[in-house]
């Protein structure tokens, strides 16, 4: 059963947010909320790593892990008030490592991050893509002003099955003002859910039930 299971709601990007098919998301080395006005929600452990620079600008970098927040909001944002500021610079490397609720094939992942409306970041060209220990270096296509499209059919990762996956050594063209910080207001991801064996394991009976009761 094809399905998306995005950090938006699955019946559409115009759609409420009632259904999710994301538990969460870690980030490892990202620019904390408030810093140049940007501002984004996380509801798990927020922890302060030290300062940073970047184009010359100090920031705080923090670690965010055990929840979720404006990445899986089903909130494609719409400035800075509502989306997560990446630094990448020599003093942060961001990671996003996402959750999902169940085993899946995927097969493409979107990142929404405002190339077109924001004064600070520049289009992301770029990122590796880490599926059970498994990575891939990827360059994004531009279907459309705000996303960015990462497609994993045909690659080394295809048909991989994980519960999670991880973004990471993000490439960006620095298109506007500062060519060392990029924004990412949500991210989406389709694939092929895999059934628990337990439900394999009914089908199975079910059908030799109905086979006994055939003959």
């Amino acid at each position: 059963m094809k399905k998306c299971i995005a950090l938006v709601a699955l019946a559409g990007l115009g759609a409420s947010a009632s259904a999710q098919s994301v538990t969460g998301y870690d980030i490892l080395d990202a620019a904390e909320s408030g810093f140049g006005g940007w501002a984004h929600v996380y509801n798990g452990t927020i922890t302060n790593t030290g300062s940073g620079t970047a184009n010359g600008f100090a920031f705080d970098r923090a670690d965010y892990s055990g929840d979720g927040g404006t990445l899986n909001d089903g909130n494609l944002g719409t400035g800075a008030g509502d989306t997560q500021l990446f630094a990448n610079s020599s003093d942060a490397d961001p990671r996003i490592t996402v959750f999902l609720d169940g085993l899946y094939e995927l097969d493409d992942i979107t990142l929404f991050s405002f190339d077109g409306g924001n004064t600070i970041p520049g289009r992301i060209l770029g990122v590796d893509v880490t599926i059970n220990g498994n990575t891939e270096s990827f360059l994004t296509s531009e279907p459309s002003t705000n996303d960015e499209f990462i497609d994993l059919v045909g690659s080394s990762l295809d048909g991989l099955q994980a519960t999670s996956f991880t973004l990471s050594n993000f490439l960006h063209d620095g298109g506007n003002s500062l060519d060392e910080m990029f924004s990412i207001s949500e991210i989406q991801a389709r694939g092929t859910l895999v059934p628990a064996p337990s439900a394999l394991a009914l089908l199975g009976v079910g059908g030799l039930a109905l086979s006994r009761r055939r003959r």
